[in-house]
C-alpha cells in the first residue's frame, strides 16, 4: 500500500513540473509573439518654398 501511495506522490511531482515547464514555454511564446512598434528614419527630404511673384521677376528679367 505505501509502496502504491510513493507512486502515486512521485507522478503527482512529475505531473506538477511538467506544467510548471509548460507554462514557461507558454509565456515565452506568449512574450515572442507580442509586436513591437518603433519608428526609424528612413531618409530626409530638403526643399524650398520659391514665391511666385519672385520668380516671375527672375524669369522675365533672364529674357
Amino acid at each position: 500500500m505505501r509502496t502504491l501511495e510513493g507512486q502515486r506522490a512521485n507522478k503527482r511531482w512529475v505531473l506538477f513540473d511538467a506544467q510548471d515547464e509548460m507554462e514557461s514555454l507558454i509565456e515565452e511564446i506568449e512574450s515572442r509573439m507580442k509586436q513591437q512598434i518603433g519608428t526609424n528614419e528612413l531618409f530626409t527630404i530638403k526643399w524650398k518654398m520659391v514665391l511666385t511673384g519672385i520668380l516671375i521677376k527672375c524669369l522675365t528679367l533672364t529674357k
